[in-house]
């Protein structure tokens, strides 16, 4: 059984934690590598192999995110989709490209460009979000309709901005306002 909320760690690689020894001191240098931790629960203890996280900022990012998904889905009914975009470089993209597509499947989308730590691929992100749906198409083998071009946005669209939105991210601002694509709300950008 895995690791679960409210599981006591007592014991690492052998070691059990004490007044002196702490759990930041026994798992010092463990990063990447396989450790044993021992758990405690209800009386009861087992072993678990757990591959620590050298930081935890990349889960805390997605956690984030997800509370934002759903924080439009929940006030939208289920009618916008949302996209979050950290930076205009290959993580960014990435992070977008494999969102868009579920994003797209709403009536209207949310995009957040938000912290967006700059970057070089924001003519890649405009491209994509001026794409406009100017078919549909259906085939045997799929359960639903699809838009041609892929992840096409259906209807309206917004972003949202705040200062933190640097370099790349900025453009993307000033490029969706510049061509019409949707209105930019939040907090004002160097570009403005």
């Amino acid at each position: 059984m895995a690791a679960q909320a409210g599981d006591l760690i007592v014991a690492v690689n052998g070691q059990r934690l004490t007044p002196d020894l702490g759990l930041g001191e026994l798992l010092a240098g463990s990063p990447g590598k396989v450790t044993e931790l021992v758990l405690a629960r209800d009386g009861d203890e087992r072993r678990v192999a757990v591959v620590p996280l050298a930081s935890e900022a990349k889960l805390r990012y997605h956690d984030w995110v997800a509370s934002r998904r759903a924080y439009v889905d929940e006030h939208s009914g289920g009618r916008l989709g949302y996209v979050h975009i950290p930076d205009m470089m290959a993580e960014g993209w990435a992070q977008f490209y494999r969102d868009i597509h579920e994003a797209t499947r709403r009536e209207g989308i949310v995009v957040d460009v938000r912290y967006n730590a700059g970057g070089h691929t924001s003519e890649l992100i405009v491209e994509k979000l001026a794409r406009r749906v100017l078919a549909w198409g259906r085939a045997r083998w799929y359960t639903e309709p699809y838009t041609y071009p892929s992840d096409a946005i259906r209807g309206s669209m917004v972003v949202v901005t705040n200062q933190f939105a640097g370099s790349d991210g900025d453009i993307v601002n000033a490029a969706v306002k510049s061509l019409g694509l949707a209105p930019v709300i939040g907090e004002r950008t160097g570009v403005g």
